[in-house]
């Protein structure tokens, strides 16, 4: 049996349902974290199905993952959440840059008066 990819989308909607109504939330961030539960959640399942995929101790292992067709499109799947990932971090990244900016402008303030 596959991973109900339909299901496991509407247990994260339930998951982040009440912070996107806030209005308040900063969607890249809510974003991020709904990506890297999906990311998680498939990977989770290939590796259960499959085993590990980035220890090969065993030569048995890389035979198993020699023979599977889907391995490079898994990989590529993996590849393409973690830019979206990447991308969404550099954004917050930024984000809390500016806080820190702003909060440091008016620390500076508060000590000049």
């Amino acid at each position: 049996m596959g991973v109900d990819v339909i299901d496991l989308l509407r247990q994260i909607g339930k998951e982040f349902q009440a912070q996107v109504i806030d209005y308040n939330n900063n969607h890249d961030y809510l974003l991020l974290r709904v990506v890297e539960r999906y990311y998680n959640a498939i990977s989770n399942y290939f590796e259960e199905l499959f085993g590990p995929l980035i220890f090969f101790n065993k030569e048995e292992h890389i035979k198993k993952y020699m023979d599977l067709q889907n391995t490079n499109k898994l990989n590529e799947y993996r590849l393409d959440m973690l830019k979206v990932q990447e991308i969404l971090l550099t954004k917050r990244i930024k984000k809390v840059k500016q806080l820190q900016q702003f909060y440091s402008s008016i620390n500076n303030n508060n000590d000049n008066e």
